[in-house]
């Protein structure tokens, strides 16, 4: 099947640890390997060349400012049979191109939109009329699902496609990585490490995940290892010379270098919602994938993914002083079987529900039980443009 990934936002790829470029990302590659002839068009490619690693996936470079007819011209050339586009406020170019050309097209969305700087009305209108012009939604969470669904004049096919590890989280991790990693963090042995992926704000929970591992050292050797960055950097470095917690901080780390920074460390947390509680954040499926024990925030979306016992550890709340934190990965410290019996069956869990290639072969069998499309309530297509 002839696809087109379609992005049209040009900050999509400005930091590989952003999520919405990961999924992009990840759901390209799975698609190219189930065989599938796959273009990303995207306003923040800035090439035409893919990377090494995924052999098989053409870039097309959009340019800017996005029209229907830039789009319509690389749709001339690919000749896609469906279209997956990244859904962005008070943008409906690609739908409309697609319905226009009579190509099915399917909106991802991950979480309800919002748009901080326009009237909600201005926005819910143009969601409205982007909807119109789409054949389906793929939604990251039922919550994002949900909130396709309040548009009362819009009547459009929705399936959940949530998060999920991609293919090298699933892959075994050599030894040698591992070392290389604790060689140049300095990752002394003995010590109990905990991992933190993510940004620092107040929503992520670094603050108390901070105090949590700091309590933890007072009794035994433990360090926390972030990987990440944020507006509260210099207030976690001000909280970890306050409560003696020995911190690693490692920024921004390169998606393609994060499996061996996480299984350097006994254990990930993911003390709150980092403020989206509609998805899982990508952190719980390659944890779970790299078969380390988590401790995560309860909250709906991550519930959906693990059970409290079963393959993960589930707290209610930080709270002021991080107890219920401190407990739950003092547990993991203590209890050497603990952990590994965790980590395994959040592996299981991954294999079974959350592969990048089991969610690329539901949206694509989504996408071709689709009812037919035209133009988007025009009565017949437009003439294709062929040339810009």
């Amino acid at each position: 099947m002839r696809i087109a990934l379609l992005c049209c936002d040009p900050l999509a790829g400005s930091a590989e640890s952003v999520g919405c470029s990961v999924r992009l990302r990840s759901l390209a590659e799975a698609l190219v390997r189930a065989g599938h002839t796959v273009s990303a068009i995207s306003a923040s490619a800035d090439s035409d060349t893919p990377p090494s690693d995924m052999a098989g996936l053409e870039i097309r470079p959009l340019r800017l400012p996005v029209t229907v007819r830039e789009i319509d011209w690389h749709f001339s050339r690919i000749q896609p049979e469906l279209v997956i586009e990244r859904m962005l406020p008070f943008s409906h170019e690609g739908a409309q191109a697609a319905a226009e050309a009579g190509i099915a097209h399917v909106y991802d969305v991950s979480t309800p939109l919002v748009a901080d700087a326009h009237d909600p009305r201005d926005l819910h209108a143009a969601t409205s009329r982007a909807l119109q012009f789409t054949s389906g939604v793929l939604a990251g969470s039922s919550s994002a699902a949900r909130w396709v669904g309040t548009f009362v004049n819009t009547l459009v096919p929705v399936t959940v496609l949530p998060g999920a590890a991609g293919a090298h989280f699933m892959r075994p991790v050599s030894p040698s990585a591992i070392r290389g990693v604790e060689q140049r963090l300095r990752l002394g042995a003995g010590e109990f490490r905990v991992g933190f992926l993510g940004a620092f704000t107040a929503e992520s929970g670094v603050l108390e995940l901070v105090r949590a591992v700091g309590a933890i050292h007072k009794e035994r050797p433990a360090r926390l290892v972030l990987m990440g960055d944020g507006p509260l950097r210099n207030a976690v470095l001000r909280e970890a010379f306050e409560q003696g917690t020995p911190i690693v901080l490692c920024g921004r780390v390169p998606h393609e270098r994060v499996p061996a920074h996480v299984a350097a460390c006994h254990a990930i947390a993911i003390p709150g919602d980092r403020g989206d509680a509609y998805r899982a954040p990508l952190s719980l499926h390659e944890s779970l994938a790299l078969s380390r024990p988590v401790v995560a925030l309860q909250t709906p979306a991550i519930a959906s993914v693990v059970r409290d016992g079963r393959d993960a550890i589930l707290i209610d709340s930080v709270g002021e002083n991080a107890e219920m934190l401190r407990a739950a990965l003092m547990r993991l410290a203590q209890d050497g079987t603990l952990g590994p019996k965790l980590g395994a069956e959040g592996r299981r869990t991954v294999e079974r529900e959350h592969t990048w290639d089991a969610l690329a072969e539901r949206a694509v069998r989504f996408a071709k039980e689709l009812p037919a499309r035209t133009s988007g309530g025009h009565e017949e297509p437009m003439q294709r443009v062929s040339s810009r």
